[in-house]
């Protein structure tokens, strides 16, 4: 995910999937995936002020920004005056924009925005109105219509049109108030979607009563349709639909969906809210649920947004049978069954791996024990509220007795392929012994261990580096590349000479690397 901020990890020319990454503004030209290209023309508001004019712009993967014209010098400022705080998604083609003004005043920039990437299907937009002096959002139209491409709304007559690629136009006006929620049908949210053009595609199947007599729904090539009188219409598709479908549909615990499949705020994950509960999906730890009391305490902390980022369990019971518990990826939340208390653990140092089925780590043991259920999700959670571990292992019932074990281990054994086991392990995001990150860099040589990682985060190859005792430098190769579909990691015995990850060894633009590992506290083996 592209973004203009220097302080993030510097992007590699393959997509840098699931995380932030900062590209260098000279690196716009890199191709096709890397600037924020512009698909919209930008609009002027002459009037803006005595002294100077305002230029806008939106374009893919930006935000919105305006730039100052000096009518006198005939310059335009290349540094934005302003800009919004909402930002174009990921991939094409941004936003178009119209500008309504009386004279110099009461200037509003309406922009029709696609709430994802809208290059290679159509998708859901949004209308938003900024003040068009400061930039800060007046109001917004979230509703799912799909995204008109290439289309600006216009003004006119005291109104607003709004485009759109469902075979409607939607139309605004001055109101006394708020209009109710539109309650659509199966039928209607299908068109909004653009049909047989859109993401769910031609319908497998034809509208259809669920099981409790009172919803109905219809299967689509990409995804599905649920409704019911009080609930309305509403899509759910790809991993979360799998999720979703896994529980057992509207019959689980979640009940039916009240959103259609919405992007996150930070532009990477996505998720779907349903009656009792919640899906969240990103790249990085695929799709969980989170309801009850757990999921009202992690909304109250702010969502995914919170120094517990994302879910990576669903609700699971404890492994003393207290409560119940959630994980996430930096801590876990915990509902104790008598006495109704959440107990929150969070630490955004601290990053826990998702988990590794047939690997185990054998060695390094702190503690083991027998757990109640075959969930390996119970031993994730007692490293992942253990201080002194960094890495579990989960033993399959009936290979050390008829229960399922779990063993806690104080460092990270290297991991060995065997089908007993399932295991994960817990890192540092900022490891104290580690040098500044590197990016597009390779290190080749003097490896000792290669492995793959559960997940595209380089933060696990570091954290592997960073509490061995043999490893001084380590690379992380992004996945599909030439080493396979997968990510993988390799610890290096010596801090190897830097190559461009370009020309190194026929590797693609994959890869990132830590220079060294410091030697002793305050020096670094050079």
């Amino acid at each position: 995910t592209w973004h203009d901020d220097s302080g993030e990890v510097t992007c590699t020319n393959v997509s840098f999937l699931g995380r932030k990454c900062f590209l260098a503004h000279h690196r716009y030209e890199d191709g096709e995936l890397t600037g924020p290209n512009i698909h919209g023309a930008p609009i002027y508001w002459d009037e803006a002020n005595a002294s100077y004019g305002l230029l806008y712009g939106m374009p893919e993967k930006d935000y919105l920004r305006a730039f100052r014209y000096n009518r006198s010098t005939h310059t335009l400022d290349t540094a934005p005056a302003v800009q919004s705080g909402l930002r174009a998604p990921d991939g094409m083609p941004g936003s178009f924009l119209a500008l309504s003004a009386n004279g110099s005043a009461d200037g509003i920039i309406w922009a029709s925005v696609p709430k994802s990437d809208g290059q290679w299907q159509n998708v859901p937009g949004r209308l938003v109105a900024f003040n068009a002096l400061t930039l800060h959002e007046l109001w917004r139209d979230d509703d799912d219509i799909a995204f008109p491409k290439f289309t600006p709304p216009t003004v006119a007559g005291g109104k607003v049109f709004r485009p759109t690629f469902a075979d409607k136009l939607v139309v605004y006006g001055l109101k006394a108030g708020p209009d109710p929620a539109p309650c659509y049908n199966i039928a209607q949210k299908y068109q909004n979607y653009t049909g047989v053009d859109g993401l769910l595609g031609t319908a497998t199947i034809p509208e259809s009563v669920a099981p409790d007599g009172v919803g109905h729904y219809r299967h689509y090539q990409g995804g599905s349709i649920y409704w019911t009188p009080t609930t309305c219409a509403f899509e759910v598709h790809g991993a979360i639909r799998g999720k979703w479908q896994a529980l057992g549909w509207e019959t689980s615990v979640l009940g039916y969906p009240t959103t259609d499949e919405t992007v996150t705020p930070d532009g990477i994950g996505r998720y779907n809210h349903f009656q009792h509960g919640s899906i969240y999906w990103t790249p990085l730890t695929g799709s969980y649920e989170v309801h009850g009391l757990i999921r009202d305490r992690w909304a109250a902390l702010g969502w995914e947004r919170s120094a517990l980022g994302y879910p990576i369990s669903d609700e699971t019971d404890e492994v003393d049978g207290s409560g119940r518990f959630s994980l996430f990826e930096h801590g876990s939340i915990h509902w104790n069954r008598s006495s109704n208390a959440i107990t929150v653990h969070s630490d955004a140092g601290m990053l826990v791996s998702l988990m590794r089925g047939n690997i185990n780590r054998p060695g390094s043991d702190i503690a083991n024990m027998a757990l109640p259920a075959a969930n390996p999700a119970m031993c994730q959670q007692q490293c992942t509220d253990n201080a002194s571990c960094r890495s579990w292992t989960y033993v399959n019932p009936g290979v050390q007795g008829p229960q399922a074990h779990c063993w806690l281990k104080g460092t990270m054994p290297l991991e060995q392929g065997d089908a007993c086991c399932t295991s994960g392990t817990k890192v540092d995001v900022h490891p104290a012994v580690m040098h500044a990150l590197e990016g597009a860099v390779d290190r080749p040589g003097s490896d000792f261990a290669n492995f793959d990682l559960p997940s595209a985060d380089f933060h696990l190859c570091q954290g592997e580096c960073a509490v061995n005792g043999t490893c001084r430098s380590w690379t992380y190769i992004e996945p599909g590349t030439i080493q396979g579909p997968n990510p993988r990691c390799w610890l290096m015995l010596l801090p190897c000479q830097q190559i461009t990850a370009a020309v190194s060894q026929g590797q693609s633009d994959g890869t990132y690397a830590l220079p060294l590992r410091a030697w002793l506290p305050g020096f670094a083996w050079i």
